[in-house]
């Protein structure tokens, strides 16, 4: 267990007391922004109703309903994120990179992107970032497995974006420049007992919780990160290689003998690194340094910030940041028709329940019945005659009320069209609604517009996006500093593990994001394309088994896929010998040739049944190159001795084709002749030749 530490140790130690100071200065500087968001969400939860208004309802018992028209703009556009998935590229910037360097490391992202369930994470916060006007994803490292000495990266979502204070006086949009971050949690004390058992403090007394209100409650208390920029000055050198190729070198890394090298330039730069303290207000319990190998290695504070809408905006105290949410506009509307609706309500109730009149002592006798008249209707109700009045002069008078249920609905429709307005979608209807246009091309003209008012959301999202690829491009090369096995996943999302060794990835790199098209929306097109396609002369055998995977038929629909995979597409067994690999080419080259020959044939409509027969042949050919494949990876030292004798009969075969070929057209041309000739004018015959009855000479 650490010392124990006195009262007067926490008060005067000056790294804690910076600390609180800081932590003080952040927390004051986002609060309005984090309170406003609140109320955002007390919107996207139902609780529209606030202040003096909602107090008097509910002392009252008048009416406080909700009419949600925000969420579903909300789910739509975060809807439109989660079926438009973006990924990251990587991309060589010069020196020794290359593009598969850049290739290795963007399979690398995405890989790690699969692992942490990122897509998690990164909608996470874009819910946040629309819902609130800002939203948080965090980045960490960690071992591959518990085998494994292999550090990796991860994606980590942040759930409640309100435990996040950065560096408010940072004023890149990716907080990059912060000079730290705070990330808070709330522990009850047992738990904090039981992760920081040897903590020097761990009575929190009324007088420790004195010196650190804001950090150690009567039950809880606040553990938090606090991510601190370093910079240590380093000088860099320009140096001309023996090549004649440049380099940049730092100080510490010059050769002892530089030859033929010379340096060309020299410059100071600030070298950062990421130290992460964890403490409690009271006690600083962790440090993690990457100069002691520990913590994140990267050169930003590795927490992503999605914001909404950013404003400048002075007031009495200067210039101040604003963040605004989706709906933040369109909550004034919605209270309007929060209103109308509370007020169509209460009109809806005093219908059935106009009240009676008449004069003094005329409901004195059955005074229950006419009480409970509006809530028990009765086939009648008897009452009595005042004294001076004679029958028939006066009787029981209902007031008669009218709700005024048009003109609301007339309001709550201008309110509605106000929310519309507030969130940039369009309140009236297009040209193509108006023509009532149904054609896909206009409901997608439709869509689009509707997404341009809040494109700027998307649009920040994706520049967070960038920064997270940034982050992991950096970090990319001091993770992976030695040879390893390292996965990776490609743009088809498919998996695989490659032998990396670390000068094939390095270099510099620039990361940008690709945006796709929903999985549906991919699918439907690529059908059409194919469907297309596929009436090309030709083109039919070869993309067959792509039309059947693109109809996403399942597991049976992925066995037919197989079989009509052509054979010059199929994959071959890894590892193959050299003389195995090009013999296999080379038969898969006669395959496509005879395949060629066979499609000519079709499209001039010849030799039907030699076309037909040769088909055949061509499938028995296919299945038996499977076959071929297979014998070759379960026995390699014999498969070259296989493959001869295979390829000889091949070759034969493959010639009975070409003979079958020509012979087809050769038979096309005798009856092209045939024709011609029983087309031409037929000679007179001759005298003395006999007549058509058998008759004998004239």
């Amino acid at each position: 267990m650490a010392p124990a530490r006195t009262l007067d140790d926490i008060r005067n130690d000056p790294f804690l007391d910076k600390a609180r100071k800081r932590f003080k200065y952040c927390f004051e500087s986002w609060k309005d922004i984090y309170e406003e968001g609140d109320v955002d969400i007390n919107f996207l939860a139902g609780d529209s109703w606030e202040g003096p208004e909602k107090r008097r309802r509910t002392d009252k018992k008048i009416p406080m309903p909700h009419m949600d028209e925000l969420s579903q703009y909300i789910n739509q556009l975060i809807n439109d994120v989660r079926q438009n998935k973006r990924s990251p590229k990587v991309e060589p910037m010069g020196s020794i990179a290359t593009d598969k360097s850049a290739e290795i490391r963007e399979n690398w992202i995405r890989a790690v992107e699969y692992a942490s369930s990122a897509q998690t994470a990164y909608i996470t916060a874009f819910d946040s970032q629309v819902s609130r006007s800002f939203g948080f994803w965090r980045l960490e490292t960690c071992y591959e497995n518990d085998d494994s000495f292999n550090l990796t990266a991860r994606i980590k979502r942040i759930a409640n974006p309100k435990t996040i204070f950065f560096d408010p006086d940072c004023k890149e949009y990716t907080c990059e420049d912060a000079e730290d971050c705070f990330e808070i949690d709330f522990w009850p004390i047992d738990k904090f007992k039981r992760e920081y058992p040897k903590a020097a403090v761990l009575e929190f007394t009324d007088d420790v919780r004195e010196i650190a209100p804001d950090w150690i409650q009567k039950e809880r208390v606040q553990v938090a990160s606090w991510w601190k920029v370093e910079l240590t000055p380093v000088t860099i050198h320009q140096v001309r290689l023996e090549d004649g190729s440049l380099r940049t070198m730092r100080k510490e890394h010059l050769p002892a003998k530089m030859g033929k090298a010379e340096v060309i330039k020299t410059r100071e730069v600030q070298e950062r690194r990421i130290v992460q303290h964890i403490l409690n207000g009271v006690e600083e319990l962790e440090t993690n340094d990457p100069k002691d190998g520990k913590g994140w290695p990267g050169q930003w504070i590795p927490i992503i910030p999605v914001w909404g809408k950013e404003l400048y905006r002075a007031d009495t105290s200067g210039t101040r940041r604003e963040l605004f949410s989706y709906i933040r506009l369109a909550r004034d509307p919605q209270r309007l028709l929060n209103y109308h609706v509370a007020q169509e309500i209460m009109e809806a109730k005093m219908s059935p329940r106009a009240p009676y009149m008449g004069p003094k002592g005329m409901f004195s006798e059955h005074a229950d019945q006419w009480e409970r008249l509006n809530d028990d209707p009765t086939a009648y109700v008897e009452y009595s005659i005042p004294e001076g009045f004679q029958p028939g002069q006066i009787a029981p008078q209902r007031i008669p009320f009218v709700p005024n249920f048009q003109q609301y609905e007339i309001a709550k429709e201008s309110a509605k069209r106000a929310i519309q307005a507030a969130m940039g979608i369009s309140p009236l209807p297009t040209p193509a609604q108006r023509a009532n246009e149904k054609s896909g091309i206009a409901l997608e003209r439709i869509r689009s517009t509707e997404q341009l008012g809040s494109f700027h959301f998307i649009d920040n999202f994706e520049r967070s996006l960038d920064f997270n690829g940034r982050q992991l491009d950096d970090v990319f090369p001091k993770l992976n500093d030695t040879k390893r096995k390292l996965p990776q996943r490609d743009a088809q999302n498919a998996h695989s593990v490659i032998d990396f060794m670390p000068q094939t990835a390095s270099g510099d790199h620039q990361t940008t994001i690709a945006v796709g098209p929903s999985y549906d929306s991919q699918r439907q097109e690529a059908q059409a394309f194919m469907d297309t396609l596929a009436n090309v002369p030709g083109a039919a055998p070869l993309i067959l088994d792509l039309i059947v995977k693109a109809r996403d038929l399942g597991p049976l629909g992925d066995e037919m896929a197989e079989r009509l995979t052509p054979p010059q597409f199929a994959q071959l067994p890894p590892d193959l010998p050299p003389a195995v690999a090009s013999m296999i080419g080379q038969m898969r080259q006669q395959l496509q040739t005879a395949q060629a020959a066979i499609a000519q044939m079709s499209m001039e409509k010849k030799a039907k049944a030699q076309d037909n027969d040769v088909r055949l042949k061509i499938a028995a050919l296919q299945e038996q190159t499977k076959i071929i494949i297979a014998q070759a990876t379960l026995q390699k030292e014999s498969a070259e001795t296989i493959l001869q004798n295979e390829y000889a009969r091949i070759q034969s075969i493959f010639d009975t084709i070409s003979d079958m070929a020509t012979a087809a057209h050769q038979a096309d041309l005798d009856k092209a002749v045939a024709a011609h000739a029983a087309s031409l004018p037929q000679p007179a015959m001759a005298a003395g030749s006999t007549n058509g009855n058998g008759g004998g000479t004239q």
